[in-house]
């Protein structure tokens, strides 16, 4: 019952609130009298926020100056700030929201009497959430950046608009290579352009920082964002009085249990790491699989991965009967007083930070009179928070879809030994991780990016790196690629189709090389072995009833 009490509480008593509402659309800037707004709705979360604001037009009463702009497809931003106004002169701390309108309705109702039928009321509504996740979740890059920060690659998605102060350490770390294999791709066709992609850069940017473990923070004092390797410091509080609650409850979220063991599976200095989470059970376990042979790495994603599975400890929910003499929003910090509460409850003398709070405001019916316009009117409120103890290490963060494949482009291996002309290979050691790699053009992005040098699918037997211009097939995920296939014939080492036959070709032209053919002439097979050096020749052919062995000059 007292759940129900909290997650679903009815609007409380009637409380005097003073809601400014400024709505811009391409440079005009429309603000909205208390007495015109129904109703207000705004889910605020440590991370960003979402709602949606209902306000009507007396035509006959007030002249109508929005809908010209509103019925535009132009972007809406809407500013919004919610006070209480106390008969007895105190002043509380506004909510402000500045927001992004998503989409948005207007209920137009006539006169069905008089003559064309004039429009009487038009009643408005906008739903609205903050810039960040409005504009990210609708953008989809794909590009390469090399020898960047992952700072860098952010900023560049700010647009102007968006500000963002950056406080983790890992974000100012240059790395070879960053992708942001966001384009959308089709599906049914990922053998052309690799896995179904339908992820958004804000669900790849949260994605991100909960893989650094970071938090993503909105500020709605500023209203900026940041990330940051910790939590931010708390904002103090007021704690609030009895009186000014109708229901509190100690909340557990699902508890895990259990064991965490992290797995390095590489051939040479495979590893096994097992956390002993506090809560686990004996035998439940959640493997995470890697195959990273960076010993460094892989002792860094240890570290990372230890830090999510700590004790929280319970939660705090509570609803207000009333607006507060403080008010309440994420990231402020507050406790229940035990001279107020009493010593024997559970959540007496203990500091709290909220993470969640949920707002919403209807006007009253006798609150609006066609006869003035006021700034203030009369609300149906409900008001209710969800905090943390202070100390907990939970990090909140939104739902979001996770990437989960490469995607694909194609690239020419580059190769900076001989002339432009020589079909020479070119691998390059890199100094942190002593592995040798390729260089390899991506056009669609023009980048030149390392590959890492691997045998491919060949038997260890053979040996035959990829030599300049190849034409191959890229898989590219965050922070590395991998050559999937060669899509092309080498220069004169394809046969036409009438032979039948098989050919290896080596060396660096045509004028430097080496050829072993299989071929069938008139259904018969013969062997060509042909070494070019310059006009030197030497060949060995073998076909029926015939031994050639030859060298001459050409």
């Amino acid at each position: 019952m007292l759940a129900s009490t909290i997650e679903n509480k009815e609007y409380g008593d009637p409380d005097l609130l003073l809601i400014e509402a400024t709505l811009k659309i391409e440079g005009r800037v429309e603000k909205l009298s208390g007495t015109s707004i129904d109703l207000f709705h705004a889910d605020l979360e440590v991370y960003g926020f979402k709602g949606s604001l209902s306000f009507s037009y007396d035509v006959d009463f007030k002249q109508d100056t929005l809908i010209e702009s509103f019925s535009s497809e132009a972007p809406i931003w809407i500013d919004i700030s919610i006070v209480p106004v106390f008969k007895f002169g105190l002043k509380v701390e506004p909510i402000k929201i500045k927001g992004l309108v998503t989409d948005k309705s207007v209920v137009e109702r006539r006169n069905e009497v008089l003559e064309g039928q004039p429009v009487l009321v038009r009643n408005y509504t906008v739903n609205f959430s903050d810039p960040a996740f409005v504009l990210w979740k609708q953008h989809y890059p794909c590009e390469l950046y090399t020898n960047k920060n992952m700072r860098k690659v952010i900023e560049q998605q700010l647009f102007g608009i968006l500000s963002v102060d950056f406080k983790h350490e890992k974000l100012a770390e240059v790395l070879p290579m960053i992708t942001l294999g966001l384009g959308l791709t089709y599906p049914y066709q990922c053998q052309s352009t690799g896995g179904f992609h339908t992820v958004s850069f804000y669900d790849f940017l949260m994605s991100y920082i909960d893989s650094i473990f970071g938090v993503w923070v909105y500020d709605y004092s500023t209203h900026t964002y940041q990330i940051s390797g910790h939590k931010p410091e708390p904002k103090s509080t007021k704690p609030f009085l009895p009186n000014e609650v109708t229901a509190l409850r100690s909340y557990w979220p699902e508890t895990p249990r259990h064991n965490l063991q992290m797995l390095n599976g590489i051939a040479i200095g495979s590893d096994r790491k097992l956390f002993n989470v506090p809560t686990s059970m004996k035998g439940v376990r959640k493997d995470f699989l890697y195959r990273e042979p960076l010993k460094k790495k892989f002792d860094e994603l240890k570290k990372v991965d230890e830090k999510r599975f700590k004790e929280h400890g319970f939660e705090l929910h509570g609803a207000f009967s009333q607006w507060p003499l403080e008010t309440y929003f994420p990231g402020c910090e507050f406790s229940v007083e035990p001279k107020a509460w009493g010593q024997n409850l559970l959540y007496s003398g203990r500091k709290y930070c909220c993470y969640k709070v949920k707002i919403s405001a209807e006007q009253t019916d006798g609150s609006k009179k066609k006869t003035e316009i006021t700034d203030n009117a009369t609300y149906r409120l409900s008001y209710t928070f969800y905090a943390e103890q202070a100390e907990s290490p939970k990090i909140h963060m939104p739902d979001i879809q996770t990437p989960t494949s490469s995607f694909y482009v194609e690239g020419q291996v580059v190769s900076g030994i001989g002339s432009n002309s020589e079909l020479t290979y070119d691998l390059q050691k890199n100094k942190n991780t002593e592995q040798f790699e390729y260089q390899v053009y991506i056009p669609l992005f023009d980048q030149t990016i390392r590959v890492l040098f691997e045998t491919d699918n060949a038997n260890p037997h053979l040996y035959f790196p990829l030599y300049r211009d190849t034409r191959v097939l890229v898989a590219i995920d965050l922070y590395q690629a991998v050559i999937v296939r060669v899509l092309d014939w080498g220069r004169h080492s394809r046969l036409t189709p009438d032979t039948q036959g098989n050919h290896l070709l080596f060396g660096k032209n045509d004028t430097d090389q080496t050829s072993v053919k299989h071929i069938y002439q008139q259904g018969k097979p013969e062997l060509h072995i042909k070494r070019t050096k310059g006009k030197d020749t030497e060949l060995l052919q073998m076909k029926e009833g015939t031994l050639i062995l030859q060298t001459c000059e050409e």
